[in-house]
């Protein structure tokens, strides 16, 4: 009972050191790809300490370039130890055993709720930001992406366009999804329930707009189903449109690009389908 006593007083002074004016970590790490980006935006590079295997990926992240470089540091006890950090970020998804271990060592850790609407994009800058006593560079980042953000939003009425928009293994994004927001603050409705669309489906009930979740990987289901000729046939190439997969994967003001993308996808549909 003291030793827990003492490894929860640990990890409070470990959080309040954090939160101080003067005293911003220097050696943080993150073990979870939307962490990743939001440190990799928001922390001197200098501080970082080390990121997730996943970072580095293209296919995943919109920051793998600048992720290049750093260390990588698996969500393990043992080697995210040896990173020495003095803050953990990570999501509240995943890693708990490394963040138990951070803890009990008396390290810092913040957990980051996930965000689904691009509606929580300023609170999860600002989490993270006044964690790495950042708060002028997130308030900063913020106002940039409230500003691109009313700039590109568009109203959504009942005669809007359809759209749906088809992740790699053929699933619809459905409601409270970043990419229903997305749709929506381009101006679409979406068609779509979160249920996987057969070919079938698709040419019979056939939205304004169907949207590929695209990234460079390997050929995905969704792609074969585009591919398909009765499909080409049904929607035409003014009625197909391609988001990068790694826009849609974490809130982040990265993602207005894919909402810019299909501004320029509603502009191009054919009359009768804008």
């Amino acid at each position: 009972m003291i030793r827990t006593t003492r490894s929860l007083v640990a990890a409070l002074c470990g959080l309040l050191v954090v939160s101080g004016a003067d005293a911003r970590p220097h050696r943080v790490v993150s073990l979870n790809l939307c962490t990743d980006e939001l440190v990799l935006m928001l922390a001197d590079r200098s501080d970082i300490a080390g990121l997730s295997p996943l970072a580095a990926d293209c296919t995943l992240s919109v920051l793998c370039l600048s992720a290049q470089g750093l260390p990588v540091v698996p969500a393990n006890g043992e080697r995210l130890l040896g990173a020495r950090p003095d803050l953990v970020v990570s999501g509240t998804f995943g890693a708990d055993r490394a963040r138990a271990v951070a803890g009990t060592a008396g390290i810092a850790t913040l957990a980051v709720a996930p965000a689904t609407t691009l509606d929580d994009v300023p609170r999860q800058i600002t989490t993270v930001a006044h964690a790495l006593g950042q708060d002028a560079r997130g308030a900063s980042l913020i106002a940039a992406f409230r500003s691109r953000l009313r700039a590109l939003a568009m109203p959504v009425t009942n005669e809007a366009p359809r759209a749906v928009m088809l992740d790699a293994n053929a699933y619809s994004a459905g409601p409270g999804t970043l990419a229903d927001s997305v749709m929506q603050i381009s101006g679409f409705r979406d068609a779509g329930s979160g249920a996987r669309l057969s070919l079938e489906r698709l040419v019979a009930e056939p939205p304004d707009l169907l949207i590929r979740d695209a990234s460079p990987a390997a050929p995905s289901l969704a792609e074969a189903i585009a591919d398909h000729p009765a499909l080409r046939a049904r929607f035409g190439r003014d009625r197909m449109a391609i988001v990068p997969g790694n826009l849609l994967l974490c809130a982040l003001p990265q993602s207005l690009d894919a909402v810019a993308l299909l501004e320029q996808a509603r502009k191009a549909l054919p009359r009768g389908h804008s």
